[in-house]
Formats: structure tokens, sequence, C-alpha cells
């Protein structure tokens, strides 16, 4: 829905979330039902209100369970029936400094060793009330951090002095992040940076607290609800993992195909020129998180290609070209799996369904992906798998025919995956030619793997090896019972630097 899409005015969502929820409900689109409990340290009517909104449109339909004003602690911790008959998918503990009282604030006459003891008490509040639940219910919590207050005691002093309730307060959101990493089933809501984001004076505006015991004030409801919604949405599955990117005033400014390569602004010469670069470098570091990055644009190739392969640019041709096109069933395509790695598709098809179609299909989507200005230079099928035969079907691999078109001369091609080079050879490879399924487990490895030693078995074109190599192991050890596979590896060694 457009009112809903990010920049919204909260405004307006707060006078129309009635009749933008009945008009959600009558759209006709499925979604999953899930079951969230809101525990909340403060009031909660408005944000629970805003917080169906976001989540109907995107794909979730909730029913909510919440606690009475403030009684967080005490139906996490005691449980009551209507929460334990209620049976939550997911608990949302919504407390803010507020929630801290001023009994458990430092004061002046504390000396490092009250304000020790003081921290430490409100910690045991938080993780007995976390433990209670997790041993209860086995769902996945939601606990906000905490805000800066809404006034400094100390001045500056605030920030460092351990009397201070800023500091005091960051040093509990460091205890809460430390549980966080620790635990795969709870996570953080950042309410000290979306607080300053809306900004502490909109936040904390003391006549919503004192009358009506809002925290935050209900104009920054919104950007509260907003944001906790795109958490749920991740912990059910429903995040997007794709940025689809014009090119012309969005990776750069102006229009290469009029302007020419050497007059679209990017770089460092310009303020403006600056802007775009920054952009890249954003999304530059959203794909080595594993977003997948996706050029549509009225460009020719070779014009896109110009504007990408300036030496200022921040992003390069090979940083969008390899993904998972059809992924079988999810994509609508029963036995059918089609990866991209740079110019080449390689295809598998395991039903006898679609290989009775495959050759209308597969010209086809070549067809729909050099329209969008892809380069698709060939077809391999890689149908060597003995899946094949249960449904009657030979086991084979080799290029498949494009009409008018002799396939190419090598199997092999290279792609960029997290910032890593690889060789991939579609025909000799494992699977359709390389794991792609485990981007995101490659990903992990990297950032585990600094410092340690680390053993690769069954290392095949040495991917995870390459991953912990770049992540800053101590030493990474490679293994593999194919001498074919341990020279990729080696290659692929060396395309990225480490031989």
């Amino acid at each position: 829905m457009k009112e809903l899409e990010y920049p919204f005015d909260g405004a307006k969502l707060l006078q129309r979330k009635k009749s933008l929820k009945k008009a959600l409900l009558s759209d006709g689109r499925d979604r999953i039902r899930k079951k969230i409990a809101v525990l909340g340290g403060s009031t909660t009517h408005d944000l629970v209100l805003m917080l169906e909104l976001f989540l109907l449109d995107q794909g979730i339909e909730p029913e909510f369970y919440q606690s009475e004003y403030n009684r967080y602690y005490e139906d996490g911790v005691f449980g009551t029936p209507a929460l334990d008959s209620f049976g939550p998918d997911l608990i949302y503990i919504h407390t803010t400094c507020r929630n801290i009282p001023d009994t458990v604030y430092p004061g002046p006459e504390d000396g490092p060793q009250q304000v020790q003891e003081k921290r430490a008490g409100a910690w045991k509040h938080f993780h007995h009330l976390w433990e209670c639940l997790e041993e209860r219910f086995h769902c996945p919590i939601i606990q906000n951090n905490f805000e800066q207050p809404p006034y400094r005691l100390l001045g500056n002093m605030d920030a460092w002095d351990c009397r201070g309730r800023e500091h005091f307060l960051a040093q509990l959101n460091e205890q809460f992040a430390g549980y966080a990493r620790e635990h795969g089933n709870f996570y953080i809501q950042d309410i000290d940076w979306l607080a300053a984001a809306v900004g502490l004076g909109v936040w904390h505006d003391p006549l919503y607290w004192h009358m009506y015991k809002y925290s935050p004030a209900v104009p920054a409801v919104p950007e509260l609800a907003f944001n906790l919604s795109n958490m749920i949405k991740a912990i059910f599955g429903k995040n997007k993992k794709a940025l689809v990117l014009d090119l012309d005033n969005t990776l750069w400014g102006g229009v290469v195909g009029d302007d020419g390569p050497e007059n679209i602004a990017i770089g460092q010469e310009t303020g403006l020129a600056q802007v775009y670069s920054e952009f890249q470098q954003y999304l530059k570091v959203m794909k080595k998180q594993g977003i997948l990055l996706n050029i549509d644009s009225k460009n020719e190739l070779e014009n896109a290609l110009a504007g990408l392969g300036r030496p200022d640019s921040v992003l390069r041709p090979e940083d969008l070209d390899c993904c998972r096109i059809i992924f079988g069933e999810a994509d609508g395509f029963p036995g059918l799996t089609v990866d991209r790695f740079h110019d080449l598709l390689s295809v598998q098809v395991l039903s006898y369904g679609m290989e009775q179609i495959k050759g209308k299909l597969l010209p086809m989507l070549v067809d729909v992906l050099r329209a969008d200005g892809q380069n698709i230079s060939g077809v391999y099928e890689r149908n060597d798998v003995e899946l094949r035969e249960k449904e009657g079907l030979e086991q084979y691999k080799s290029w498949f025919p494009l009409p008018g078109e002799e396939p190419p001369a090598s199997a092999l091609t290279e792609i960029v995956e997290n910032g890593v080079r690889y060789a991939v050879d579609v025909e000799n490879g494992q699977k359709t030619g390389f794991f792609l399924d485990q981007k995101y487990n490659r990903q992990a490895v990297a950032r585990l793997a600094r410092g340690r030693r680390v053993l690769d078995c069954f290392t095949h074109t040495g991917s995870f090896a390459l991953n912990a190599a770049l992540g800053g192991a101590a030493h990474v050890t490679a293994v593999d019972v194919s001498e074919s596979a341990l020279e990729l590896a080696r290659e692929n060694a060396r395309r990225n630097g480490l031989l």
C-alpha cells in the first residue's frame, strides 16, 4: 500500500489507521497468521494499531496479546492464563528508559561500586524476564534497548561519568547486545538509534508521558512500529533480499547514453558526484551482506558497462553477475533450477514435465534476460543426476542448443560473490557448478575466522577457505579428494591475491 511505503506521513497514518486497516483486509492477499504478545512498560495501544498496519502490508496477519499498563515483568515472569493460552509465536517487550526507576539510576552520591551494583540489579531484572519467557514459550523475543534519557543531569559528563544516566544506559545496552549475540532467538530493537533519528525532543515529549503514559510520544509511534515490523517480517521469512536499480540519476548523475560516461557525475570531483559514490558504496556493503543487486535500465548494454567501468565507479559489472534465477517449486517451476554465473546459465531439469517444455522455456528465458540488457552467451545443462532416472529421464550434461547460435568455446567463467573472485566450471563443478546456496554461510565463516586456524574439509574449489583467509584467519588448510578441484581452488586463491 502506497501510504505505508517509506518515507510515510506518520500523522496521516495515525489519523487514517482504521480505514487503512479495512482496505488492507479487503485486498484479497494471502497472508501468514502469527500471534504476537506485546508486553508493555508503557501505553501500547497506538503502537499495536500501527504495527498491525505495517505487518498486514508486509504479508503477515497478526493477532495480538497486550499486557496491562507496565505489567510486562509480571506477565513474563509469573504468567497469566490469558498469555499462556494465547501461545505467542513471537514476544515483543516494549520498555524504554522510563522503565528504569529513579532509585535504580545512579545518584550524585554513588561511587563506582554502588553504580555497578545498581546496574547489576537492572540487568538481573531483564535477564530473569527473558529466561522465564524462553522456558515457557520457546519463541523469538524482541527486546528494546534503551534510548538516551530526556535530560542530562551532569551535562556532557553524563556520557562518560559512571554516575551519568546516559553512561548507565549505554552500559546496559552493551549487556543487552552481548546477550543477543549469544542467543540466536533473541533480538534487540535499537530504539537508541531510532530515538536519535526521530529526535529526542519529539520522542520524549513530556505531554504524552505525563498525560497518557506513552513512551515514546505518539508522533514517534509510526517510526517505531515500522522499524519493529521490519524485524518481525525478517524473523518470519518475509524479508526482501534483492535490490532492483536504475542507472541514470540513480547510480550516477546524468544520462550515460546522452552525456557519455566521461561526463556522468560519479567520484570525488563535485559534491553531487560524491553523493552518488556514497550511494554506490552503500550498495556495495549491502551486496557483501548477501543482498542481490540487479539492474533494470533502458540503457544499451555497452553504455551501462561504460558507466560501471569508470575507474572511479564503486560498483563494477561483476558485482551484478551471479544469482539463482529459478529455484524450482519456490518460483513456480517444479523440478527446474537455473543459476547464472556471469555470462553463462547453468540449468538442471529434474522432472518429466519440465523436460517436455524446456525447449521453449529456456530460449524464452534467455530472450527476457537479454532484453533487460544482460549478457548471456550460453546455457549449459547439468542433468547428470540420478534423480532424473526416477522420472524416466536419462542422465547427461551438454550445452543447450540456442536457436541459430554456436555454444561458447569454454564452460569456465568467473564470478564475484561477497567480494571474493571465483572461477566456475559449469561443466565439471559440483551441482550446477558452484554452491550458490552457501553464500550466507561463507559470509558467516569470514566473520568467525578472524585470528583463528581454519580447516576446510571437502573444500571443492576453496570457497569457504577463501572466505576464511580474506576474513583474517591466522592460517587456513583446504582439503579435497579431487586434484582438479584443488587446482581450481589454488587458481581461486591466486585470483584473490592469497598465493
